[in-house]
């Protein structure tokens, strides 16, 4: 199944899927996309007017469990987070 949805550039955007890619173009807005087991794609993040506005902690949080990120290009100092092995002691 695959959804394609238009929405304006400088909107927010929060996307979470189980199993599914996401895949994204330019985004202005506030960006939240969550996979547990697909990969994120997306273009360019937090480029335009609208990128100063929010007052949350981060202007993109980009997560998966089990796939790849890919990020065109950023307009902010951001950071990766990628989790560690875990063991179980």
């Amino acid at each position: 199944m695959q959804f394609q949805i238009s929405i304006p550039a400088n909107f927010g955007v929060e996307v979470s899927t189980g199993a599914g890619d996401i895949e994204t173009s330019d985004l202005a807005g506030r960006v939240l996309l969550e996979t547990q087991g697909g990969n994120i794609r997306t273009g360019r993040l937090g480029f335009g007017p609208y990128q100063t506005l929010s007052t949350e902690r981060y202007a993109a949080k980009l997560e998966t469990q089990g796939g790849h990120i890919t990020v065109l290009d950023v307009a902010a100092t951001w950071t990766l987070l990628q989790p560690g092995p875990h063991s179980s002691r």
